[in-house]
């Protein structure tokens, strides 16, 4: 093997070192699923390499078969992981038919005799066409973030070798398994490949990074067992909702407890009190909008704020919600234990703060609780109480006008 065949190995070494990456990123994040699929793309990349230029000769059908087929298999694996990162549909359909039409084109080529050349200027095509397909269904990431623009850069370079370098390269060149090594496509091909991966590979690593921040951050924020906001923050969003809500319009809070919960753990367990948490946040979470806020405050206790909700519209909430509650099952608690809740609702005034308003819903939790719990207690209406809305109808439009 000569130097300039030597030379060629550096880019499965290199592939093979980023699908590494990627499976590291898989394996501290098994949410990750696009991780998943770069890890498979990149692998797919350094074997396909291989087997089209060290271990299976060129001018071969089985090498037309698995090289075109590990090839598509990694573009295909790219382009799906891609999507699934920025939350895009799949093109699956068109992507994995032109994979199947390369291998098929390669081998009638090959059976044929036409030429290696042909057979590369034909295959890259429709590989590049694949990329060409992830490019017009990936295209709106380009103002979405800055990995996402720098995806497109990446993938367009990718494009452009494929399409245009390599039938360049070997257009009018008679390229066989002799003299491959030291063909003009060889040479050039093998640099900008190189290139364009590297390039794909530091695009791909930055979305995983920032997919991962924010994922962090975004726990930060978020109960670890229900995924209801924590209390800081629900305490800041709170606040900034009640600087800039319009006085108009009606709103309430409630405070939540289920009765009993802190002798739970003692009674049945840590696990089955961690069970009830979950279920019970489910509850709230399927039985309040987009545009309320839910917070877990503490242990057994939560906090709603409902915009556009007048007393009355929280209480037939809650009272649906206490229903909900006493019907709960939870797997690690007795079927003879029924679950209930204690609820307190106040509404905002029109100059109300949160922590005002908290204290008055408060008191009314706590009035439940004294008189045996299981039962929804309101304060009273205060003066300059805004109009209620239809829940139906307060859009997330109006939450993000009010926060």
């Amino acid at each position: 093997m000569n130097h300039l065949a030597l030379s060629g190995l550096a880019f499965p070494g290199i592939a093979a070192c980023i699908s590494a990456i990627f499976a590291g990123f898989w394996h501290y994040n098994r949410q990750d699923k696009a991780a998943l699929w770069f890890c498979f793309a990149f692998g797919c990349c350094a074997l396909g390499f291989c087997l089209s230029n060290y271990l299976i000769a060129k001018e071969t059908v089985a090498n037309a078969i698995s090289n075109n087929a590990v090839y598509g298999a990694g573009i295909f694996c790219l382009a799906f992981g891609t999507c699934r990162a920025f939350n895009r549909k799949p093109p699956v359909l068109s992507l994995a038919s032109l994979a199947i039409l390369g291998v098929v084109a390669a081998v009638v080529i090959q059976l044929a005799q036409i030429g290696l050349s042909i057979r590369i200027q034909t295959v890259n095509t429709l590989h590049g066409i694949m990329f060409c397909v992830a490019l017009f269904r990936l295209r709106s990431i380009w103002n979405q973030h800055w990995t996402g623009s720098a995806v497109i850069i990446a993938y367009t370079l990718i494009a452009l070798n494929y399409l245009l370098i390599a039938p360049l390269t070997t257009f009018g060149a008679e390229i066989t398994q002799t003299n491959f090594f030291e063909s003009l496509y060889w040479r050039s091909t093998n640099v900008i490949t190189v290139l364009s991966v590297m390039a794909a590979a530091g695009a791909l690593v930055s979305v995983c990074v920032s997919r991962n921040i924010r994922e962090m951050r975004n726990q930060d924020h978020r109960d670890w067992l229900t995924g209801l906001l924590s209390r800081r923050t629900f305490e800041q969003t709170a606040q900034v909702f009640c600087q800039h809500r319009s006085s108009a319009t009606a709103a309430s809070l409630v405070v939540i407890e289920i009765d009993n919960f802190r002798t739970m753990p003692t009674t049945f367990g840590r696990r089955a009190s961690e069970e009830l948490i979950v279920a019970f946040g489910d509850i709230l979470t399927g039985g309040t909008r987009h545009a309320d806020l839910a917070g877990r405050i503490s242990g057994g206790k939560f906090c709603l704020i409902l915009p556009g909700t007048d007393l009355e519209g929280a209480t037939r909430l809650a009272s649906r919600m206490k229903t909900c509650f006493r019907e709960l099952s939870v797997p690690s608690l007795p079927l003879s234990h029924i679950v209930t809740a204690s609820f307190g609702i106040a509404e905002f005034g029109e100059a109300s703060s949160y922590h005002d308003i908290y204290q008055h819903a408060d008191a009314m939790h706590r009035a439940a609780v004294a008189e045996g719990g299981n039962r929804v207690k309101c304060a009273e209406r205060p003066a300059g109480a805004g109009r209620p809305m239809h829940r139906d109808n307060y859009s997330e439009t109006e939450t993000r006008k009010s926060a």
